[in-house]
């Protein structure tokens, strides 16, 4: 596999770090991509507030400042879908042992409080089945996004021209997305379908990380983690087959850490998985010595 991440400190702005996808054509082979990326300073004065991460930062603040933005809330029904489930068993139940009730008064008010009282417990439910599989390989995990693309409106065709010229190059916006900030710390996750990679470009811009100037010198000087998931997956018959990889730049160095938390210099972390829905199994998993996911220019 060759270098598909590059971090390119900005030769016009000094603040302005450049993180870019490099060889797409590796990626237009899989149905999907996910990139998943952290960034935590070391010096104890620089807080999560003196980086931002643009444009999906400003994207994020866009929707909840209910501003018009290519991004909308995932809405995943989830809740509303179990509380019909039980309507529908309660509905059942009684056409089979009350069949000349079934549409009395009493029964309605009944099945609309099976819907209710459904949405509320699926929630229990799935905080349940998070906690109770955590530990082991077939896991039901939260969803990771909780942004969608809007579609292909007027208003991301004016976004990636406009990209293109800032840029100075080619901006694909991700179909999904996650904005996560800490105090310490910030997380962006970004979802691409492999049938979006169209162009014939090798390199494409992804997103900037914007420092407060009176931080610069500090941030490089104390360093930083700029930690990396980037997940290859298909689709077949329903299941999913992901081929995850982590790597960090750490400080000056490039590594990843093992499953025992220790700091491997010069080494990937990988991890074979499957998922259906919420589920993931995860399969097998281990290092990857002198394989370069991850590049500072």
């Amino acid at each position: 596999m060759q270098t598909l991440i590059l971090v390119i400190p900005n030769k016009k702005y000094s603040n302005i770090i450049d993180i870019e996808w490099q060889n797409i054509s590796e990626l237009k082979k899989y149905d999907e991509i996910e990139c998943h990326f952290v960034i935590y300073p070391y010096d104890r004065e620089i807080t999560a507030d003196e980086i931002e991460i643009h444009p999906f930062e400003e994207y994020v603040e866009d929707i909840l400042g209910h501003h018009k933005s290519v991004y909308e809330p995932i809405n995943e029904n989830l809740n509303k879908r179990f509380g019909l489930f039980l309507v529908l068993i309660a509905a059942i139940l009684v056409a089979i042992f009350r069949p000349e009730d079934f549409l009395s008064i009493e029964v309605i008010v009944s099945i609309i409080g099976a819907y209710v009282a459904g949405k509320e417990l699926w929630g229990d439910i799935e905080k349940y089945l998070i906690q109770f599989t955590k530990k082991s390989k077939f896991r039901y995990l939260e969803n990771y996004y909780s942004y969608q693309l809007e579609g292909n409106t007027t208003l991301t065709q004016y976004s990636a021209f406009a990209k293109k010229q800032r840029y100075d190059k080619l901006a694909l916006l991700p179909q999904k997305m996650e904005f996560i900030a800490q105090s310490n710390s910030k997380t962006i996750r970004l979802c691409f379908e492999g049938a979006a990679f169209t162009q014939k470009e090798e390199n494409m811009h992804l997103f900037s990380l914007h420092l407060k100037e009176k931080w610069r010198e500090k941030f490089e000087e104390e360093g930083y983690l700029l930690g990396v998931k980037i997940s290859l997956n298909r689709k077949k018959m329903g299941i999913w087959s992901n081929k995850e990889y982590f790597q960090s730049l750490h400080s000056n160095e490039q590594g990843c850490l093992n499953e025992k938390s220790e700091w491997k210099k010069d080494a990937t972390f990988f991890r074979q998985t499957f998922s259906v829905g919420k589920w993931k199994f995860f399969w097998k998993s281990g290092e990857i010595e002198k394989l370069q996911i991850l590049k500072r220019s």
